[in-house]
């Protein structure tokens, strides 16, 4: 900035007028380091700024942006010492971690709130599944008596009922042989009424 306001700016004009390619195969760092004060109070500003609820953890979170940009701006350093590669760490780059920041936890917020409405439900279903459960167990304890009852009374009704069966069996088996006996002398009737008939004739 010094340079474009003196008159040594004039002659950097005209030589860009005449070497363009002397700007744009140019990299110029206009940015200077901000120091841990100006990190922090630009960190409370923007917090405050975007109206992000943090609590007590304010101050730790500021904190920690400071001492996230301040790394990646000495590992920068290290990477350029030994690749000869620069990574540009401006105080853009600050502004960017917070507005990536408030957009993550309001993501995170609204995430862990639908699982914790999701958990509710499920916790009140299982409450109620267990009220259910409960009620049904006290009418089974009430009903095990009667069942019993209807057991015992259902064997000595399959019991009658096997003998009334065995019994039948025994009438069934005497009626046949009754009804085969008559049968047969009903064929001894038929032939000796036929051999009468045929003596008559």
């Amino acid at each position: 900035m010094i340079i474009a306001m003196s008159p040594l700016g004039d002659i950097f004009r005209a030589r860009i007028r005449q070497f363009p390619s002397l700007v744009t195969c140019t990299t110029i760092d206009w940015f200077s380091e901000w120091p841990e004060e100006a990190l922090l109070g630009v960190g409370r500003g923007q917090v405050e700024a975007s109206g992000i609820d943090l609590e007590n953890s304010k101050d730790g979170c500021v904190e920690m942006f400071k001492n996230i940009h301040m790394s990646v701006s000495a590992k920068s350093l290290e990477f350029a010492d030994q690749l000869n590669r620069h990574n540009y760490v401006t105080p853009t780059s600050f502004l960017e971690l917070l507005a990536s920041y408030k957009i993550i936890l309001e993501t995170k917020r609204v995430e862990v709130g639908q699982n914790k409405q999701r958990l509710v439900v499920g916790l009140d279903v299982l409450a109620t599944a267990a009220v259910e459960i409960e009620k049904l167990e006290i009418q089974i304890q009430d009903m095990a008596p009667v069942l019993e009852k209807t057991k015992i009374a259902l064997a000595e009704t399959m019991e009658v009922l096997s003998k009334e069966k065995a019994d039948a069996a025994v009438e069934q088996a005497i009626v046949a042989k009754e009804s085969a006996a008559a049968q047969a002398q009903e064929k001894e009737a038929a032939e000796l009424k036929a051999d009468a008939e045929f003596s008559l004739s």
